[in-house]
């Protein structure tokens, strides 16, 4: 629908509800997400000359067998250890992430998919977490990541936390997790440091609306492409009605416009790959066609990975 006729649709929703349960946020606030949405973006990279927002990378994680990527970041302006997951970049992985069957991890039930891959890199995210920590104890943890990846920074937060660990995790086009209990299970363990970013109709996190997944809080919803606090909202409740879920996404599996860009920020794009924020080469057309395809040939291998 048109940009004005979506304004007015939303106007009517809520004047409906008597009152929209959302909240306008700060600039700081979305200047906090268009950093990590560059961090998020810059898993999708092969090669990240130049890091985005001033982080070093000192750990990639690569499962080559469940095709799982990420790295673990520092900040030293802001004593920050940062861990950026990588969302599905090939088709394969794609269907596979649309099977939503259920597999229990301690008791609550999440995506089965999606946890075999955090199990892949996870001892190897926690032991690289930890070992870093020791040497440069009293940084704070963020976690980060887009689409599938945003899933694992889900369940990342979940282990971060099993073992000791304060965590603040901002997540972008995160598809549903897991089941009830598990969404009141991450709103149990992180309150307040959660952020669960989604852009208009992105139609991922979308993704098995009214079977047994359900989202975590807190959403905050990019309304349209301008990236201000005029269009930013805080949404209420684990699936507020006035906020991504009201606008209906289409595409492959949700995948449309508006799953590939974040705040301005280009994400999972085949043609981009976190080059764009990385200050890297675009992958040449048949490269990223190749990658999609689920080919990694020598044009396509990781610089440290």
């Amino acid at each position: 629908m048109g940009r004005l006729a979506f304004l007015v649709s939303i106007v009517m929703l809520c004047v409906s509800q008597v009152a929209c349960n959302r909240i306008p946020i700060s600039q700081q606030l979305v200047n906090t997400f268009r950093r990590y949405a560059e961090i998020a973006s810059a898993a999708y990279a092969q090669n990240c000359p130049r890091p985005p927002q001033g982080i070093q990378i000192l750990r990639y994680i690569d499962n080559r067998t469940s095709n799982t990527q990420g790295f673990i970041a520092a900040d030293p302006r802001n004593n920050e250890l940062i861990i950026s997951l990588r969302g599905t970049d090939n088709l394969a992985g794609l269907f596979n992430n649309a099977k939503f069957g259920t597999t229990y991890y301690q008791s609550p039930g999440v995506h089965e998919g999606f946890l075999a891959s955090w199990n892949s890199i996870a001892p190897a995210v926690i032991n690289g977490v930890t070992s870093i920590l020791r040497a440069r104890p009293g940084m704070r943890v963020t976690i980060t990541g887009h689409s599938s990846g945003a899933a694992l920074a889900s369940l990342a937060t979940a282990s971060l936390r099993g073992v000791g660990l304060v965590v603040t995790t901002y997540t972008f086009g995160q598809p549903r997790t897991g089941n009830q209990q598990y969404a009141d299970y991450i709103d149990y363990l992180v309150p307040q440091a959660m952020y669960r970013i989604t852009h208009k109709d992105d139609g991922v996190p979308q993704v098995a609306k009214g079977g047994s997944f359900r989202h975590h809080q807190t959403e905050f919803w990019q309304m349209t492409d301008d990236v201000s606090p005029a269009t930013f909202y805080r949404c209420i409740g684990q699936e507020p009605i006035d906020c991504n879920n009201f606008v209906e996404g289409n595409g492959l599996i949700g995948l449309n416009a508006a799953h590939l860009s974040y705040l301005g920020v280009s994400m999972g794009d085949a043609l981009d790959r976190g080059a764009s924020v990385c200050g890297g080469q675009k992958p040449k057309f048949l490269d990223a066609t190749l990658q999609s395809l689920g080919f990694r040939g020598k044009g396509l291998q990781a610089n440290g990975r």
